[in-house]
């Protein structure tokens, strides 16, 4: 049985041991709190065997949690759409590594600026993704590498996206 895929079990124990486990809702490995007897292999000594062990989701939002849907999930969103990309507002579509992960993050600025407006943030992850952001003072779409985690919202599939946007036109 892949441990990965069964479900959070304590056991049946009176003891108290910090573990981890994979919550496949999430894809994330998460604390809890195991009792030293029963349970299930979904029982890790450490966060990183867990990790190494199951397919972990990185954290995109490093603005906050993504947006909830009506059903308790993570909104998804088409950055390849212009302005109804499905975010609420105060959110924008984080592309991550591909256009099928998007997801509506926390704009994560006190007022909410356009997209066109914020500074180049290259991201936090260990990707090198090619994407275009707007530049301010040339006021033209330069290209740029992108980390895959983290950044804002001056981050665009491509260089039309990116004047459709930010100039008003598509050259």
């Amino acid at each position: 049985t892949n441990p990965c895929s069964v479900p959070l079990a304590p056991g049946t124990g009176s003891t108290n041991l910090t573990r981890y486990y994979y919550n496949a809702d999430v894809k994330q490995c998460v604390k809890f709190t195991y009792t030293g007897a029963g349970g299930n292999q979904n029982n890790f000594l450490t966060k990183i065997e867990c990790q190494v062990m199951c397919p972990v989701k990185s954290k995109m939002c490093v603005t906050g949690e993504p947006a909830i849907d009506s059903f308790g999930q993570e909104m998804h969103c088409d950055p390849l759409r212009d302005y109804d990309n499905g975010c609420p507002k105060n959110y924008w579509c984080h592309p991550g590594d591909n256009v099928h992960e998007a997801l509506c993050c926390p704009d994560g600025t006190v007022e909410l600026q356009s997209a066109c407006e914020l500074p180049l943030v290259s991201g936090n992850g260990s990707e090198t993704i090619s994407r275009w952001f707007f530049d301010q003072k040339s006021k033209r779409c330069l290209q740029f590498l992108y980390s895959g985690i983290g950044g804002n919202g001056n981050n665009f599939i491509s260089k039309k996206q990116c004047e459709k946007s930010c100039t008003g036109n598509a050259l």
